[in-house]
């Protein structure tokens, strides 16, 4: 899959307008869709890379799977919930409408 497609994809999977991510990042109406080959400039694909909060490897075909790109926020949530006890996971899991998977290892001792 090339850069253009996988910008696509990018927009799709984080349900972002092509003409949204072109103003986002001060490129022209239309530039994105415009590109008829798969070559994208560069520096568009740094400032790309940068908005979706994606390493460049996404792009150069190294990381496969848009899907499992984190930002950095995201990557801090999941942390944080990971360092919470079973009991606060339960509450923050219904506030979310999000069945928790009973693993059988559940422990109370960590804090909330």
């Amino acid at each position: 899959m090339g850069t253009l497609s996988k910008i696509k994809e990018l927009c799709e999977i984080r349900k972002v307008a092509i003409s949204r991510l072109e103003k986002d990042c001060g490129f022209s109406n239309a530039s994105i869709k415009a590109l008829r080959t798969e070559d994208v400039p560069f520096d568009r694909v740094v400032k790309i890379a940068k908005y979706f909060g994606v390493p460049l490897e996404y792009f150069s075909g190294e990381s496969s799977d848009a899907g499992m790109i984190l930002s950095q926020e995201e990557k801090d949530l999941i942390f944080a919930y990971r360092n919470k006890s079973d009991d606060a996971k339960d509450v923050i899991a219904a506030s979310l409408g999000v069945k928790r998977q009973d693993t059988g290892l559940r422990s109370s001792s960590k804090a909330v």
